[in-house]
């Protein structure tokens, strides 16, 4: 009995060890996406990318317009976001570093409707 337990100690420890090396490994890129008011925006799409390693993530804002992206590898990436309503938010050549926790908080300009550019077009008379 005594020989069993430091045996499932040293297993458990030998399957820990390379989620311990991942995360050192890796970065996470987080942030608040709001609106040009400050409220926050939920349901945006975030879209990650790192054309050198052909990664691509997609995450959408939770209820506090937060996203997170966990795990990703050291590198440049592009970032762009989509709500409706909005202006698309582009971010290019990102850099992330091992172990770096990047935080980018995203404003997110209203979108014009075809509608409103017709009234305004409009409104100007000459």
């Amino acid at each position: 009995m005594r020989g069993i337990i430091p045996k499932i100690s040293l297993s458990c420890l030998v399957l820990l060890l390379p989620c311990i090396a991942l995360a050192q490994d890796s970065a996470s890129l987080t942030g608040t996406i709001r609106d040009q008011s400050g409220a926050v925006i939920r349901g945006a799409t975030v879209h990650i990318n790192n054309t050198a390693r052909g990664l691509e993530r997609d995450l959408k804002s939770n209820d506090d317009g937060e996203y997170l992206a966990a795990a990703l590898p050291p590198g440049h990436y592009d970032i762009s976001v989509t709500a409706q309503g909005f202006r698309r938010y582009q971010a290019n050549d990102v850099t992330l570093r091992v172990a770096q926790n990047a935080r980018i908080d995203i404003p997110c300009k209203l979108a014009m409707s075809p509608a409103q550019s017709r009234f305004r077009a409009m409104a100007w008379p000459r």
